[in-house]
């Protein structure tokens, strides 16, 4: 297939739900041309090679949090609807979709072991042209003008190869959970898929509460915890429910991750092969919606931090208003849908457009009014690069959302070693967006509050679940995870 054939949905957002910040914006006094000014003067198309001058990465965030961060947008976004009463869930919907339905591909019915129908995710193997290594891959069209398109709920999911490989461990986690659940307490069909289903989502809530947003947001853990004990929410009434999806996270904060984007990428420790993200031609690409056998699969301690592991795990690059060449220019053909190419300016039209425009007045009132630390305040820097931010907005008197989400962090949000900038999370007015939106959305899961179901890290015996815990199940089995202490009799 190709990639003009993707979607248009893939990579464009029109929903507008309700605001956060509406009275902090000031965009009907913002002078004409602001996306402009802001696009030619401050954003940066930089390099993806380490060492670059454009480039710094960031010590705190492993590269895989930026394709882990892209699965929860697909699944916090999943069938939204252009109106107010969206309702935001985190419940892996985008990939379980409908549940199982027999014949439409993206689950199993084996004539062979009946017990089985509709509990497994339906996954293909093949060998990549080394012939030395197997890649699981969803079922994929075979004809027509849609050969290539996944047989899944969220096409999004094929994007890129990064997040097809991430959705494809999940569902061999989820088939490891059901198999376990199977041999184990012979549960079977819808039975056995609701079980596994509860198992997986509390496991993925842990992965999002105690691996994924303690490296993301100021304050770590801790800043975590008091949302959870709803201590810490500034603008959201965490028991308001059902949760919606806010503006300023679905057109701007969220999107602070496409600034985190490598353009290259080591998949497979025996590769040298540093594959780009989207290429210029030939097969060393990343690019999805096809099935590339040149690829080998994807090793995930090049990506994610691992227990006793000696690869060395890529890093994410900061957080800020550099953005990597590919995202500069999308391969998509979007030009006959008046889309535009360059991911940073349309990130940055879209928060104009949706008025989403701060003023340094309106600034000022909302770090009087919310205790929040606000980069217009901030006179020196601690390095170079930082003095050069803090001089380019010294005449800034409007900011789009999207671009100050990326500069807070940058100015506010990084962690020096002498003065140089390490470690980085986002600054705090990002951090309460997203920990707001997200920590609210799971608040509310019908999983995240059965209490009677345990999850898979009380039943293994850990305090909570990790990424490596998810893909060592996924890749080894229930019973070979190191920590397995035949616990599940609990379930």
């Amino acid at each position: 297939m190709s990639v003009d054939h993707i979607p248009i949905h893939c990579i464009r957002s029109s929903y507008n739900g309700p605001s956060l910040l509406e009275r902090y914006f000031d965009a009907k006094n913002a002078p004409q041309g602001i996306a402009e000014k802001w696009e030619k003067d401050l954003l940066q198309i930089g390099g993806g090679i380490p060492g670059s001058d454009a480039v710094v990465e960031n010590q705190q965030i492993d590269a895989g949090w930026t394709y882990f961060g892209q699965l929860l947008a697909h699944d916090i976004t999943y069938k939204r609807q252009s109106n107010l009463n969206y309702v935001a869930t985190l419940d892996l919907n985008s990939v379980c979709g409908k549940g199982p339905v027999a014949g439409n591909g993206v689950f199993s019915f084996i004539k062979k072991k009946p017990e089985l129908n509709g509990a497994l995710f339906a996954l293909e193997q093949y060998k990549s042209d080394n012939e030395q290594d197997v890649v699981y891959d969803f079922k994929r069209r075979k004809d027509g003008k849609n050969i290539g398109v996944p047989i899944i709920y969220d096409t999004r999911h094929d994007d890129n190869y990064i997040i097809s490989q991430l959705v494809c461990t999940l569902k061999r986690f989820h088939n490891a959970i059901a198999e376990y659940l199977f041999a184990s307490k012979k549960l079977a069909n819808e039975e056995l898929y609701q079980a596994t289903r509860s198992l997986v989502c509390k496991s993925y809530h842990d992965i999002i509460l105690y691996d994924y947003l303690p490296k993301l947001l100021m304050g770590g853990q801790e800043f975590v915890n008091n949302l959870l004990s709803e201590g810490a929410f500034k603008f959201i009434n965490p028991r308001e429910n059902p949760p919606r999806l806010m503006q300023e996270f679905n057109i701007a904060a969220f999107r602070m991750g496409h600034s985190q984007v490598r353009e290259f990428y080591h998949i497979h420790s025996k590769f040298n092969t540093a594959f780009s993200l989207w290429g210029t031609g030939g097969d060393d690409n990343l690019r999805g919606f096809k099935r590339n056998t040149a690829r080998p699969s994807v090793k995930w301690p090049l990506f994610f931090t691992f227990p006793e592991e000696k690869s060395t795990v890529q890093k994410s690059l900061l957080i800020d208003l550099i953005i990597t060449k590919p995202l500069g220019e999308l391969p998509f053909n979007i030009k006959r849908k008046k889309g535009e190419n360059n991911l940073g300016r349309r990130n940055i039209q879209q928060s104009v457009q949706s008025n989403q425009v701060f003023s340094r007045s309106t600034l000022e009132r909302l770090s009087s009014e919310k205790g929040i630390a606000v980069i217009t305040n901030k006179k020196t820097g601690e390095d170079v690069t930082e003095k050069n931010w803090i001089i380019k907005i010294k005449n800034v008197d409007f900011f789009p959302l999207w671009c100050y989400i990326l500069l807070e962090a940058r100015l506010l949000g990084g962690h020096y070693e002498g003065a140089l900038i390490k470690r980085q999370n986002l600054g705090p007015l990002g951090s309460h967006i997203i920990g707001e939106q997200i920590v609210w959305t799971i608040l509310h899961s019908q999983f995240y509050k059965n209490k009677e179901m345990p999850s898979v890290a009380l039943s293994l015996n850990i305090p909570h679940f990790s990424m490596s815990d998810l893909v060592t199940v996924a890749e080894k089995g229930v019973v070979n995870h190191p920590a397995y202490q035949n616990n599940f009799s609990s379930i």
